[in-house]
């Protein structure tokens, strides 16, 4: 496969952009991407249909849209990713998802909910626990309720106490790098752990973070889950089924899935979207009747992949 990214063109060794809202790596993208035998007419498809294909790089959503000039029934759909990736960028993660959503089942595209027991239970006292940090990706809240229920101490610690069986902590380690540098030493040449002390770390992405502490760490990410089966699973996910029998009321458990719901409507729609005049809310989901935590669980593995603004909740 041929890199299809312009990056390595000159603009001004390629055939002229024909209009200036064309940004300069777009352009060079789809001059790289011409080169494919399905793509060899773009440029001058974008230079004849302007409109067209300025009202698809203005869209919301350009991968939902239809594609101008019949692209989206002459291709498939990783070709499609192809185009998505030279023209918008920005929606190449929402397109991919869709391509292996069709190239490998639903299930692949499905976020996955972190579970950091599982992840602790796969280190010892010398494998770190790297956190590579995002926007609202910071996990120290589920990292203290996990060293709860384990009986654990956290705290900040030096590592040459790491004897005692905690667990230590280190936050945003990209803003101390020369101490990672020391970290993997301390961790392999004490001579004796207690068995129950871990190394937490979260960092954001560094060119600088010391790649030896990477490779002996497990690495793990807590990304903000992407539309509203994701985020209802995360929502669940720290529910347990006392907390539905908390309370005997019948509304209850209508009402712990209504503002369960609402609290993802507004992190999947926060924004300028959100309070433009026409903006709508879900139409079709329905709040579950069921009592059991494994039966709501269940009602949200069906709920729909993919959400839009079409979709209005229902009581």
């Amino acid at each position: 496969m041929k890199n299809i990214s312009g990056a390595a063109l000159d603009l001004n060794a390629v055939t002229p952009k024909p209009s200036r809202w064309i940004t300069d790596m777009t352009w060079l993208n789809l001059v790289q991407l011409s080169a494919l035998p399905q793509f060899t007419e773009v440029l001058n498809q974008v230079a004849r249909n302007e409109k067209g294909w300025k009202n698809w790089f203005d869209s919301e959503a350009p991968e939902e849209e239809q594609m101008p000039d019949g692209y989206s029934s002459s291709l498939d759909s990783f070709r499609k990713l192809l185009l998505v990736r030279s023209w918008s960028p920005d929606r190449t993660i929402p397109q991919a998802r869709k391509y292996i959503a069709e190239s490998m089942g639903a299930r692949y595209a499905e976020s996955v909910i972190l579970n950091l027991e599982d992840t602790w239970g796969e280190s010892d006292p010398r494998i770190p626990l790297i956190c590579l940090l995002s926007m609202g990706s910071d996990p120290t809240n589920q990292i203290e309720i996990l060293a709860k229920k384990l009986h654990t101490e956290i705290r900040a610690i030096s590592m040459g106490q790491g004897q005692e069986g905690g667990w230590a902590l280190l936050q945003n380690c990209h803003l101390g790098l020369n101490f990672m540098e020391e970290l993997l030493d301390i961790l392999i040449e004490t001579p004796q752990m207690h068995e129950g002390f871990r190394v937490w770390i979260t960092t954001e992405p560094h060119p600088g973070f010391p790649i030896s502490l990477l490779q002996t760490s497990i690495k793990f990410t807590n990304e903000p889950p992407q539309g509203i089966k994701a985020g209802l699973k995360r929502t669940y996910a720290g529910i347990t089924q006392d907390n539905l029998d908390v309370c005997t009321v019948p509304q209850w458990r209508p009402m712990l899935f209504g503002v369960s719901f609402l609290h993802t409507v507004v992190q999947v729609w926060f924004g300028d979207f959100m309070f433009v005049d026409n903006f709508q809310f879900y139409h079709g989901y329905k709040i579950p009747k069921n009592k059991a935590l494994d039966e709501i669980m269940s009602f949200i593995e069906n709920l729909p992949l993919i959400s839009n603004q079409y979709v209005i909740f229902c009581i």
